[in-house]
């Protein structure tokens, strides 16, 4: 259980912490730029999207350890599969959540290729959900997962339900 804590803690501070502020410095390093504040209705904006993302994200975490019995982390993950909390508005709310972060980091960090490369890392995130994890999870839960994948949007979510 201790080691589940410790993986699902490292990989949260891996997507949410390590990866943009190094992509943050490289793009700064490439494009040669100093960082100059964005205007404030641009930073407000990619400050009120990167607290929603986070706060979907943390829900989804919690809802996966708490309802699922699992971790986010695939060799650890869900035993029951999930479609309350979070679930129920889109099969991929923990990815929605670090799209929202990253557009938001994008917008604070001011920098057009920083904001590319972490747009395109989250596009990534949503293929490997597409073409890799649905498929496990289906394999894991049949029918039940099946029939959930149908009445779910993938990532843009369904907020009347």
């Amino acid at each position: 259980m201790i080691l589940k804590f410790i993986i699902t803690i490292t990989g949260f501070f891996f997507w949410i912490v390590l990866l943009p502020v190094t992509i943050a410095y490289i793009s700064f390093y490439v494009t040669y730029t100093h960082y100059t504040l964005p205007p404030i209705t641009f930073c407000s904006t990619g400050i009120a999207l990167s607290v929603s993302g986070l706060l979907i994200s943390l829900w989804a975490v919690v809802s996966l350890i708490v309802l699922g019995k699992g971790t986010p982390i695939p060799m650890y993950g869900p035993q029951k599969l999930i479609i309350s909390g979070p679930y129920r508005f889109c099969r991929n709310p923990m990815t929605l959540g670090l799209l929202l972060y990253y557009i938001g980091a994008g917008m604070i960090i001011y920098n057009l290729i920083a904001a590319i490369l972490l747009i395109a890392i989250a596009i990534a995130h949503m293929i490997y959900d597409k073409y890799y994890e649905e498929r496990e999870l289906i394999h894991k839960f049949g029918d039940e997962y099946i029939h959930y994948k149908k009445i779910t949007p993938f990532i843009v979510p369904k907020l009347l339900k």
